[in-house]
Formats: structure tokens, sequence, C-alpha cells
């Protein structure tokens, strides 16, 4: 039945190879090779390369209406007998999980709570990790940008509690100071 799509195919290619033709000629060849997703790759080429060249005769449609029908079948044959991979579905899950715990990160960051967001940081890290080595590498630059950032505001905090601590005690001292000023030595 594929070989008759074929001759089929090359008949109507025969009279004007076009590169539409040429194009659908690959997609049939594809498709017996067992290439769907390359065929129907082809298929789209070949309705686009008609297009432009103004639009396909009344058999090239055909054809090519033939051969997309080929092509999803043969997408749904080769899809119903695939398993699904509770391996990629759990990598999946991590991933997503990973990024909700970064949105929550970012939530506790901008609500100036950063021993939060350096914990959900941390988690969301752990997460990724557990999705796999390429996800992992993936994020670990917003990642580490974000640790970074959050751990370079926790610091500024603490300083600026130091600084304003001192600054009352600095302020307590003058205070007292100028009391002892303006009180006379009583002896």
């Amino acid at each position: 039945m594929r070989t008759a799509l074929a001759r089929r195919a090359s008949i109507v290619a025969s009279s004007s190879p076009s590169a539409g033709d040429v194009a659908m000629l690959e997609a049939v060849g594809a498709l017996q090779r067992g290439a769907t997703l390359e065929a129907s790759a082809l298929l789209r080429g070949a309705r686009d390369a008609y297009r432009a060249a103004g639009g396909a005769s009344a058999s090239q449609l055909a054809l090519l209406d033939d051969v997309e029908a080929r092509v999803r079948g043969a997408l749904v044959r080769e899809h119903a007998t695939k398993k699904p991979d509770p391996l990629a579905a759990r990598t999946v899950l991590r991933k997503l999980e990973g990024d909700e715990i970064l949105q929550e990160a970012l939530r506790l960051f901008n609500a100036k709570e950063y021993a939060g967001a350096l914990e959900a940081v941390q988690r969301a890290r752990e997460s990724f990790t557990a999705a796999g080595a390429s996800i992992a590498a993936d994020r670990e630059t917003v990642v580490g940008n974000l640790y970074s950032l959050v751990s370079r505001e926790a610091e500024r905090q603490v300083h600026n509690a130091r600084l304003l601590k001192i600054k009352e005690l600095a302020e307590l001292k003058r205070q007292r100071d100028e009391a002892t000023k303006r009180t006379p030595d009583m002896q």
C-alpha cells in the first residue's frame, strides 16, 4: 500500500518536479522508513512550497491529503504503542515542584524574609537535582544568582541592624554627655 503511495507521488512529481513535489516525495520516503516525525515536517514543507508557488494542483492536493492522513495514522499508532515512562513523569513533576519553590523564594525575598527565601532556594536546588543532572545544570544559573542575591540582602540587613544599634548607642551616649554637662558638679 505504501509502495502504491510512493508510485503515485512519483507520477505527480514527474510531470512537474517542483520544490513541493520533492518535499512530498521525501515525506513518503520518510514514512516508508518509519520516520513519522520527519515525514510530518517534510509534508509541512511541501504544503508551504506549494503555497509559495501559487498553489497546488488538484492531484497534488489529493496526494498531500492522502500522505497527511497516513502520517497522522502512523503518529497515532506510534503514540499508542509507547508505554508511559514513570521516570519522565517524575522528572517533570520534580522540575515543576522546583519552579514553584523558586516562585515561593522570590515571594519571600520580596517580603524581606531572607532566611525563608534562602531555605526555599536550597529546597528548589534539591528538587532540580532530584529531577536530573541536565535540569539541575539548566536551572543552576538562576538558582545560584537568586541564592547570592538573597544572601547578600540578608547580610546587608544584618549589617544595617548593627549600624542602627551603634547609632542608637551613640545617641544615648551623646544625650548622657549633654545631661552631664548641663548639671553642675556637686561636691
